[in-house]
């Protein structure tokens, strides 16, 4: 069994999120770990400054979506990034965030629009795979025919909704 020694030492390797699900969950666990987390808990500030501090990132996180979410819809295929970044207002996290921020959402942005754009390479692929579905398919049913001399149900039924 662990002493408390070393769970503090495993406890303080936890994220603020981990430390408060053991925290929710420390009926569950042996006195020497609520001694342990109690103490990493303490050091930390305690249980209200980590609560503040799951808070405060949450909120950042909301933020970066709020921004992302305005970013996406001030952006029309051109990106005029300083009319957004005048256009936008942010309180939690910092400028170089922000222009990260700005900067990987209309990245992202122009890669989906690229990707959703119909190209001659798209009909080529299209109308290629097509022929080649359709010249092995008849091939396979002519074999069929040929080799059992019959015609399944499901082809003809298949042929007549075409």
């Amino acid at each position: 069994m662990p002493t408390i020694h070393e769970l503090t030492e495993r406890y303080s390797q936890y994220t603020d999120e981990e430390l408060m699900e053991i925290h929710e969950k420390i009926d569950e666990y042996s006195d020497e770990a609520k001694a342990a987390l109690t103490n990493v808990i303490n050091a930390g500030g305690g249980i209200g400054a980590l609560k503040d501090r799951i808070f405060k990132k949450i909120e950042i996180e909301r933020e970066i979506r709020k921004i992302e979410f305005q970013v996406s819809e001030l952006f029309n295929g051109n990106a005029d990034i300083e009319y957004m970044k005048k256009h936008i207002h942010y309180n939690l996290i910092s400028d170089n965030r922000f222009n990260e921020i700005i900067e990987n959402t209309i990245d992202r942005l122009k890669l989906e629009k690229a990707d959703k754009e119909i190209k001659l390479k798209t009909i080529v692929g299209g109308l290629t795979g097509g022929a080649i579905g359709g010249t092995l398919g008849g091939v396979l049913w002519g074999i069929q025919m040929i080799y059992t001399g019959h015609m399944y149900f499901i082809i003809v039924f298949g042929l007549a909704v075409l």
